[in-house]
């Protein structure tokens, strides 16, 4: 992701004196002594620490490609709720004033939508490695938390809409439609050269099926920014607002191959509730791959939302892309 963005006008960066006025009126949670931006991305993240605690409140930004409307941003934080409930190692959202999990504000002609967390104190995983936060003893038990989401989510009934990350939508099929448009515009040539490989990717994915426990409730981003450990060795999982409805061995290969060297440790844990089949291992390979596809996609999207063009590098950098996974 870009290291500095600069929104457009709905998704306008709100200044901390005004993000401690939206929390003090849509929560009650104690009085905001301190306010700050911590990440600015996909959303706007902001530390609220009061005299109860500390908190995190996110807005989102509007106009995500896979959001359809509000509804969306529930599923997400009553399907947190729901994990954390059956005692997974999960952020937690925090209800405001009206015992509701998601807020709006009106704000520069726009509304934003937001929502706030319990603070999870630790550093990512990459971070905890290097400080011996995380060793690999601990791997195992990652996994089986990862195994149990699967598992525990696929008993969540939600009145609410969310996105599925397939083929067709985020994968394969609209990525290359969406990159094959921009680089005709720009008289950038074709993606022609994919297309017997596209076919075998299909191939290969179209023999696992669309049912659980092969296919269900992820994750979807579960890279080394998105697991949280303490000095004491607890780790906590953030970040769901990619979830969907998907491939499980999706989320495993994203989440296995960020730490090949404990790749192993990390399948123990997670068989231990639920055995991949041979199928699934032998498509995880497969599903890295389809996640390079996706993340260049998913920048792309994201891009406008940030007042940023696409360029004719970022063209080149997908058709590149493709060519090293022929």
């Amino acid at each position: 992701m870009p290291a500095a963005v600069s929104e457009t006008t709905e998704n306008a960066l709100l200044d901390g004196d005004e993000v401690s006025r939206i929390f003090c009126d849509q929560y009650d949670v104690g009085r905001p002594v301190r306010c700050e931006l911590i990440r600015k991305g996909f959303n706007h993240s902001f530390l609220v620490e009061t005299d109860q605690g500390q908190f995190v409140l996110r807005i989102y930004l509007n106009g995500k490609y896979y959001i359809r409307d509000s509804q969306d941003f529930l599923f997400e934080l009553e399907l947190l709720t729901f994990l954390h409930s059956k005692g997974l190692p999960v952020v937690r959202p925090v209800a405001n004033r009206w015992n509701g999990l998601l807020s709006t504000h009106r704000a520069q002609n726009a509304t934003r939508h937001l929502a706030v967390f319990h603070f999870v104190q630790g550093v990512n995983a990459e971070q905890a490695v290097e400080d011996g936060a995380l060793v690999r003893s601990h791997v195992p038990g990652i996994g089986r938390s990862f195994a149990l989401i699967h598992q525990v989510s696929d008993s969540f009934v939600s009145r609410y809409h969310r996105y599925h990350l397939n083929l067709e939508t985020c994968l394969l099929d609209e990525p290359i439609r969406f990159f094959e448009r921009l680089l005709a515009e720009q008289d950038m040539g074709d993606l022609s050269f994919f297309n017997e490989r596209a076919d075998e990717l299909r191939r290969r994915i179209s023999a696992l099926c669309k049912h659980s426990p092969s296919y269900g409730l992820i994750h979807a981003d579960l890279n080394v920014e998105n697991i949280l450990f303490s000095k004491d060795g607890h780790y906590t999982i953030i970040d769901f607002d990619h979830c969907a409805y998907g491939w499980r061995a999706y989320d495993f290969a994203v989440a296995a191959f960020q730490n090949p060297d404990m790749r192993d440790e990390f399948l123990l844990g997670y068989e231990t509730v639920r055995a991949l089949s041979d199928l699934e291992k032998e498509l995880i390979p497969v599903f890295v791959q389809l996640s390079r596809i996706w993340n260049h996609y998913d920048i792309a999207r994201f891009l406008p939302l940030w007042g940023e063009s696409l360029s004719t590098q970022h063209l080149t950098a997908f058709r590149e892309e493709l060519k090293d996974l022929i």
